[in-house]
């Protein structure tokens, strides 16, 4: 049990990880269809789907001992008869038998039961692990697409910031050149805008 969550978690591990790649780099999704997107390709998930299909067909083939069973049988036999009175009887005889048959059982001891409960059982524990396995999965592609769409919120203000302080940057430098701006006033503004002092160095 322990290995097969491991598994598990690694697959969920891959599958997140994809989808960041793929709504960061690749192409814009909604949160919807990157959901709709991960159930469509998680390994783990369509696994569970077959096991489903699987438990709904050995359900219904659970029934099949309530009904009766029908036996048919055909034979035929050629015979060779070798007694003195053959040359007034047929030499080859052929005899043919069939015979139907029709049985029910009608005591069990709870065995028909048995198995359907158990077949239903496993029938309904593969619906729930489905629907857990969806909630996770679309819990960690939410996480993943709200972290993704934070951090380009982030870097978003960062990039407009970078662009301000570049420009004040390159205005305290234009001032500094006419005598206008300290010293001191370049070198902050080209502070918050690499974060170097390199405009000292080069002085």
């Amino acid at each position: 049990m322990y290995k097969y969550y491991k598994v598990s978690l690694f697959y969920l591990f891959m599958v997140v990880s994809f989808f960041s790649f793929t709504l960061s780099s690749l192409y814009a999704l909604t949160m919807e269809e990157a959901v709709i997107l991960a159930g469509n390709n998680y390994p783990l998930l369509k696994a569970q789907i077959e096991t489903k299909e699987q438990a709904k067909y050995l359900k219904k083939a659970s029934y099949d001992l309530y009904y009766p069973t029908l036996s048919l049988s055909y034979a035929y036999r050629d015979a060779f008869d070798t007694s003195i009175d053959a040359t007034y009887q047929k030499i080859w005889d052929t005899q043919y038998s069939s015979s139907v048959g029709l049985s029910y059982r009608l005591f069990d001891g709870g065995y028909r039961s048995s198995i359907g409960k158990q077949a239903s059982f496993v029938f309904n524990q593969s619906i729930s692990d489905i629907a857990i396995q969806e909630n996770d999965l679309s819990l960690m592609v939410k996480k993943s697409f709200y972290t993704i769409m934070a951090s380009k919120a982030v870097l978003e203000v960062q990039e407009d910031a970078e662009i301000i302080a570049k420009k004040n940057y390159e205005m305290a430098k234009a001032k500094r050149e006419t005598g206008v701006a300290k010293f001191s006033d370049v070198t902050q503004a080209q502070v918050r805008y690499t974060g170097k002092d390199e405009y000292h160095s080069c002085r």
